[in-house]
């Protein structure tokens, strides 16, 4: 444990600094080093969690377009729809198939 220096007549007493593990101590040399300020690799945790909301926020922007596309096939006529070659009833099909 480090503790902040403190002036030597001073009544106060030494506070501990907590330090985490990704602090790096800093002097003269390590400031200038070209390692001194990266961060270690992230741990399984932190990639599974990243991971894990990469997929959901895929999954949400696929509900999104999915919807989107239904709702712009439906504002479509009978007419326009036939003129593309679908019915009505096929909008939901064609919507999930994607």
């Amino acid at each position: 444990m480090f503790f902040a220096s403190a002036k030597r007549n001073s009544c106060r007493r030494a506070i501990p600094v907590r330090r985490n593990s990704w602090m790096l101590p800093m002097n003269a040399q390590t400031t200038k080093a070209d390692g001194a300020f990266l961060f270690p690799e992230p741990s399984a945790s932190s990639t599974g969690l990243m991971l894990s909301l990469a997929r959901a926020f895929q999954a949400v922007s696929e509900w999104s377009q999915r919807r989107r596309m239904a709702a712009e096939l439906g504002a479509l006529s009978d007419r326009e729809l036939a003129d593309i070659g679908l019915t009505r009833g096929e909008i939901g099909n064609i919507v999930h198939r994607r």
